[in-house]
């Protein structure tokens, strides 16, 4: 959850009021806790809370591309995109780059994973993946030797790049 809070904070900090969540179906435990996470930023971000609206569908470039697509074309005019996934933000940006939307003029896009060689210049919520590889053989490890269970939580960080800019106006 710690990432959808630094998503939410990030968006807030910059001007972000009008935003639109971009993720993957209930069924995948990341998605619900990426999403609950963005909530409790939103409203740990102090003032009246922004009331985002939350979009599912594939986790993928191609989700990703079909969901801010039908969303502009249904009128949502979002100025922050928090994807759940490096992959469907980039199909977030394709779609945008498609309707001739200016990126970060226009529409701030964050993604997560810190895959950011996806896409050059992809802001993103970057995970340590070699800490969580080796966190999850200790537990594991652990869980074998009959040890304590406990529970580890690894940090994420912020990987500002160019598709991540002010709130139109706040320049």
């Amino acid at each position: 959850m710690g990432g959808g809070r630094l998503a939410a904070s990030r968006l807030l900090s910059l001007g972000h009021r009008d935003l639109l969540h971009i993720t993957a179906s209930d069924e995948h435990q990341w998605a619900v806790d990426r999403a609950a996470g963005f909530m409790a930023g939103l409203a740990e971000g102090g003032g009246s809370s922004p009331v985002p609206v939350i979009l599912r569908g594939g986790g993928s470039v191609l989700g990703g591309y079909r969901l801010m697509r039908d969303a502009w074309r249904q009128g949502h005019r979002p100025t922050g995109i928090f994807c759940a996934t490096d992959e469907m933000a980039v199909g977030a940006l394709g779609a945008l780059a498609d309707l001739g939307v200016a990126i970060p003029s226009q529409v701030s896009v964050l993604g997560f994973d810190g895959l950011v060689d996806l896409y050059p210049g992809l802001a993103s919520i970057d995970q340590d993946i070699p800490t969580i590889a080796h966190e999850a053989v200790t537990l594991a490890l652990g869980a074998i030797e009959r040890d304590a269970v406990r529970h580890t939580i690894v940090p994420v960080k912020l990987v500002e790049g160019a598709t991540l800019g002010p709130a139109p106006g706040r320049e």
